[in-house]
């Protein structure tokens, strides 16, 4: 391993999905899709992982995260961001209705909402399970 490379252990997938990210211009559930991708793995290849001892320092309290990216012609692009926002709840819930109407359809997806929507007053968490795995009509 180079001197200026640290060997760190990282969450599962953390590698994969953030290179798919660069694949696909974004984070989103589609990164996910992609991890038997051999893009990916050519891609995963070619990068490579940096501690910012900065970033370091300021977790948690903050979420920082910088990616540079240097093109074979020679170019290179660097975005850096001190702090990551998270997503809000409603940005979240957007982003689970979009997930599982391109997986089963409108109408299951608002039925399985419907269904997590009620939880707190339902004895019947089997519901979900059912409605997650059912295919779309």
């Amino acid at each position: 391993m180079p001197a200026d490379k640290e060997a760190i252990d990282l969450p599962a997938g953390t590698r994969p999905t953030a290179d798919a990210a660069l694949m696909l211009g974004g984070v989103s559930e589609k990164n996910f899709s992609l991890l038997n991708d051999p893009a990916l793995h050519r891609l995963l290849a070619l990068t490579s992982l940096h501690i910012d001892d900065e970033m370091t320092q300021a977790y948690p309290g903050k979420w920082g995260g910088e990616v540079g990216v240097r093109e074979s012609g020679g170019a290179s692009y660097l975005l850096r961001l001190e702090d990551v926002v998270n997503a809000t709840a409603l940005d979240v819930r957007e982003r689970c209705r979009a997930t599982a109407e391109s997986v089963v359809g409108a109408a299951r997806a608002r039925e399985i909402e419907s269904c997590i929507d009620g939880l707190d007053g339902s004895d019947d968490l089997g519901r979900v399970g059912t409605l997650l795995r059912a295919t779309a009509g």
